[in-house]
């Protein structure tokens, strides 16, 4: 059997039901009332709805029904005229309620009879809802109900061994390496050392100094800004505001299951939803509210609760766990983004369990056919559950929840990343390098007094070669006085009558001694033919030679 697309309203006489059922036969069409019970049937079409108030069958029930359009509007009576019947527009809740048979707690093995009367029963009442909860004190650690060595994770600590196949599948998502055998504390602690590994600094200084996108990002006015001007123009009003669903939304509530939750501990799953709602308002901001191929992945990585299997203990510390994983995983790490985001949170949840269930039908929308494979698993683990017990939650805990979120502050020095420090080292200018300078400049001194050693070795080079030129100069000099001697001995100047290379030989230093200035240099002429001579030199000149 097919369950129709239905709608339902009511007004101060009838609770009206419309169905869209097309092709169908009007001749086989039935529909029963008993008390808060309504059963449709028309073939292929079966609908069950049950109402919070007692109908009636008085003879002014009415039904319509539009070939044309293949649509059927109902008009069921009520017992009590003028009652309004409350969370009409939650469909789910109408539905009947699928809730599986609870599980012994306790199974006897053995033949041995135990009287009746002395079996005790969990009183599960004790831990329904109760009008509000001290969000400053941290919620208890989760009992263990069963022998079962195997951890128990999830909505209301509802599923085991499930940890192989959701690493298999969502492997990029689970930061917990073995859920199966994993402890409340142990997966906590994992998780914090995987955000303290994954933190950034030079990424999150980028975002911190180049952040005219983030600053544009922050200034976006999201579509429940507006909600919440209505909602509070309409405290004034005759008619009170409400949250209305879509089509594609209605829709998707037909599609939960109904189901009726003993929560074993009502406090963490209240916080739960914190977890849920900041990491869908943290993808709603960045993307301005159209959803991208990395939305899924940015909420699942976002979420403690999906991410980690996280059991939250209070508001302060879950928030402060959001804000580390807001500075390690998504595309904008800006602690100022990580505020807009938490002051969102706190719009939605004054709005109430409508909008809240707006935002966990999306996120149940995105892990289903948002592009990133093997996100359906946390849907069945966590946001089914999470969207059919919302419509039942608590409108004052949750009015409470959001004035406590809006009372938490949470500051840079919670999150253990040393943030004030890093910014404070990013700010400030860099000292001028002293010791460069004064080792510039004794470099430069060794500079210069190398060079002025080096000066002084080339002036006494040059000053060397000087010497040299004038001891030459003086050489030829006293060359040319020795040869002046000879015109002066011979009468004329010697002539060499050969070609014959000439050797000249100078056997003392003429600048030192003193005696050969005055004498004569002794001047050898070899050549193959001897000595030739033009006149016969003296036989002192000759002697003296000798």
């Amino acid at each position: 059997m097919l369950t129709p697309k239905f709608t339902v309203s009511q007004d101060d006489a009838f609770v009206i039901v419309f169905m869209k059922t097309p092709f169908i036969k009007t001749s086989e069409l039935e529909y029963y009332i008993e008390e808060k019970e309504f059963k449709f049937y028309a073939k292929p079409y079966f609908l069950k709805l049950n109402f919070p108030h007692q109908i009636t069958e008085n003879g002014k029930e009415e039904l319509k029904y539009d070939i044309s359009t293949g649509e059927i509007a109902i008009k069921l009576p009520k017992f009590n005229t003028g009652q309004f019947f409350e969370d009409l527009d939650l469909l789910t809740k109408l539905l009947p309620n699928q809730t599986l048979p609870e599980k012994k707690l306790i199974e006897v093995l053995g033949n041995e009879q135990i009287p009746s009367e002395t079996q005790e029963s969990i009183n599960w009442e004790e831990h329904r809802e109760s009008d509000t909860f001290d969000w400053s004190l941290p919620a208890d650690d989760i009992v263990q109900l069963t022998t079962s060595t195997t951890a128990t994770y999830g909505f209301n600590q509802q599923f085991s061994g499930l940890g192989s196949h959701i690493k298999s599948v969502a492997q990029n998502i689970l930061d917990i390496d073995d859920l199966d055998n994993s402890t409340v504390q142990s997966r906590r602690d994992e998780r914090t050392m995987k955000e303290n590994l994954k933190f950034d600094i030079d990424y999150y200084l980028g975002d911190f100094h180049e952040d005219e996108e983030i600053q544009r990002l922050i200034s976006y006015k999201p579509f429940f800004y507006g909600l919440l001007k209505k909602q509070q123009q309409s405290k004034n009003s005759s008619e009170p505001f409400t949250v209305t669903f879509t089509e594609q939304e209605q829709e998707k509530m037909r599609r939960l299951k109904n189901q009726d939750y003993v929560l074993i501990h009502e406090q963490a799953t209240y916080l739960g939803l914190i977890d849920l709602i900041y990491a869908y308002c943290y993808n709603h901001r960045i993307t301005e509210s159209e959803n991208t191929v990395e939305s899924a992945w940015c909420i699942a990585k976002l979420s403690c609760l999906i991410s980690s299997f996280e059991h939250p203990s209070t508001v302060k510390s879950l928030l402060t766990s959001l804000y580390r994983r807001s500075l390690c995983y998504p595309l904008y790490r800006n602690f100022a983004l990580a505020e807009k985001i938490h002051a969102d949170t706190t719009i939605i949840f004054k709005l109430g369990k409508r909008m809240i269930l707006k935002c966990l039908l999306e996120i149940k929308e995105l892990f289903d056919f948002g592009g990133e494979e093997g996100l359906h698993v946390f849907n069945r683990v966590w946001v089914d559950d999470y969207c059919c017990w919302v419509m039942n939650a608590s409108d004052k805990i949750l009015i409470s929840l959001a004035s406590e979120l809006n009372h938490t502050t949470i500051l840079k020095s919670d999150l253990n990343f040393d943030l004030e420090e890093i910014e404070r080292l990013s700010l400030e200018e860099p000292d001028e390098p002293t010791l460069p300078i004064n080792s510039e400049s004794e470099s430069a001194n060794d500079t210069d007094d190398s060079s002025e050693e080096d000066s002084s070795d080339s002036s006494e080079e040059e000053a060397e070669d000087e010497e040299m030129q004038v001891s030459l100069s003086d050489s030829m000099k006293k060359m040319s006085l020795e040869e002046e001697l000879n015109v002066l001995i011979n009468g004329k100047k010697e002539k060499t009558t050969n070609s014959a290379t000439d050797l000249v030989i100078v056997k003392d230093d003429l600048e030192e001694d003193e005696e050969s200035k005055d004498g004569v240099a002794d001047i050898f002429r070899v050549g193959s033919e001897g000595i030739g001579k033009e006149e016969t030199p003296k036989k002192p000149l000759i002697q003296m030679l000798d």
